[in-house]
């Protein structure tokens, strides 16, 4: 006769203690949550990064297009041809153009100062030329900034090839600026320049933009002196927050 199979009253796979079964579970459900709880957080912050970098890109897009259309007119109103129209359109637009590809542009998305000048100098063959003095503290420029004062040294430079201290043997260029505050004085003097008093005052595109333009574009005060041996031209506006020094 076989003996009845002995029963256990405690399942052995089962914690002999229900308070500890209990505590597992209930650190299971709030490891749980807060997990969900962190998810939905990180789910949050990148719709938050998403809607500010669509913001800024179509703050962006807008200024381009305000200030290239703004050229465009100003260019057609200034030129003597279609010729005229088309090449410095063209050589314009292609340096507004340069600050929207990210190789132009820093870690943060602005452009160095003297970066943007020597580049512009570069364009022309003139980056390390004799006669030619760079001298400023390291500033870094947001974008809104960095078109309109690269668009103001592209003109000065194209003025100076045509009429001024890079069309003149023997001419000298000096390019210095200071930060005092929370602003920024840029001053541009071209000086030996032979030969420049018998020249007609001309104010072009370049010389609007600089004295209407820059105003509306980023609050400058700004003034163009012609002396007898060259031009001087002061550029001074408030950095904002964004802009960086070191």
């Amino acid at each position: 006769m076989m003996d009845p199979p002995s029963c256990d009253p405690t399942p052995p796979l089962l914690s002999q203690d229900p308070g500890v079964e209990t505590d597992d579970i209930r650190a299971a459900l709030t490891a749980l949550q807060q997990e969900l709880e962190a998810r939905d957080l990180h789910d949050a912050e990148m719709v938050r990064h998403h809607a500010q970098v669509l913001g800024e890109l179509q703050h962006r897009v807008r200024n381009t297009a305000a200030l290239v259309r703004a050229v465009f007119e100003a260019t057609i109103e200034t030129a003597n041809s279609l010729e005229e129209v088309e090449r410095h359109f063209c050589g314009r637009l292609t340096l507004l153009l340069r600050y929207q590809l990210p190789r132009s542009l820093g870690s943060n998305g602005d452009v160095g100062l003297d970066q943007l000048i020597r580049d512009e100098l570069q364009q022309f063959e003139f980056g390390s030329a004799p006669g030619i003095t760079i001298v400023g503290p390291a500033v870094y420029l947001p974008l809104e900034q960095a078109q309109p004062i690269g668009l103001a040294i592209h003109e000065l430079v194209t003025n100076a090839l045509k009429f001024g201290a890079l069309a003149k043997g023997g001419a000298k260029l000096q390019i210095r600026w200071v930060v005092s505050g929370q602003r920024l004085e840029l001053t541009w003097s071209e000086s030996e320049v032979a030969g420049l008093s018998d020249l007609p005052l001309h104010k072009g595109f370049g010389r609007e933009f600089i004295e209407d333009g820059l105003p509306y574009q980023i609050d400058g005060d700004t003034s163009f002196v012609t002396r007898s041996d060259g031009i001087v031209c002061r550029i001074a506006w408030p950095l904002g927050t964004r802009a960086r020094r070191r």
